[in-house]
Parts: structure tokens; sequence; C-alpha cells
């Protein structure tokens, strides 16, 4: 059942990361959200790629296609990647683009960080717990 629980984790938020960086889209002007989307060091568009691939190897050690001690690891250096690109990019994107009437959440780029850590938090659980990454005992 902790199987299920710490993937579970990690897919729900990665899906709310998703839904975090397309919710902007149902408020604002598309090219506003592009341009704010686009400033800071990374993008976000890159966040949303690494979590893309984070899932896709969770999804195929579901599906039989990776081994789990490979899957679960590629997944794992995925999530920290896509960890430190969000935390790049939220300490690094420039607001003052995007203060448009009626931005409600000008806290998303962290809610995004803490949403990976949650992501990155289920992944290693899951490696750790299946002994796919040698601990000390």
């Amino acid at each position: 059942m902790r199987d299920r629980s710490a993937v579970g984790l990690s897919v729900a938020a990665g899906l709310l990361a998703f839904a975090t960086l397309a919710w902007p889209y149902t408020q604002q002007p598309v090219s506003a959200v592009n341009l704010y989307y686009a400033t800071g060091l990374f993008s976000a568009f890159t966040v949303a790629l690494i979590v893309a691939a984070t899932l896709a190897a969770v999804g195929a050690v579901r599906a039989g296609v990776l081994s789990p001690a490979l899957g679960h690891g590629v997944a794992l250096g995925l999530g920290l990647a896509g960890l430190v690109v969000a935390t790049t990019w939220a300490i690094t994107v420039r607001e003052d683009v995007f203060l448009a009437r009626g931005w409600a959440m000008p806290a998303q780029p962290f809610v995004l960080v803490v949403l990976l850590v949650a992501l990155v938090l289920g992944l290693g659980y899951q490696t750790v717990d299946h002994g796919y990454l040698p601990t000390r005992s």
C-alpha cells in the first residue's frame, strides 16, 4: 500500500504542477502568459517538459517497459532536475511583466516549487524504500 501512495503522491503532484502552469491561460491572454513564462533564467515550459518526462518514466515502470530500479532512478533524477529548474525560475521570474488586472496568484512560482518538492519526496521514498538507492543502515 505504501508503494502506491508514494507513487500516487508523485503523480498527483506532477498533475497539479501541470494544472498550476495551465491555470493562468484561463485568466489572461495567451501572449501575456507566454511572456511571463519566458522571463527568468529558465522558462516555465522547461519545468513542464521535465515533469512530463518524469511522469513518463513512472508510467514506463508501471507498464513494465523499464525495470523498477532504472525507471525510478531516471524519474528521481528528472524530478530533482525539475526541482532545481523550478526553483531557479521562481527566484528569477519577473513578475512585473505580468501585473495584469485580475491576476490572483502571484505566488504561483512558489506553489510550483512546493509541488515539485512533493513529487521528489514521493519518488525518493519509493526509490529508497525498495532499495534501488543504497543507504547506510
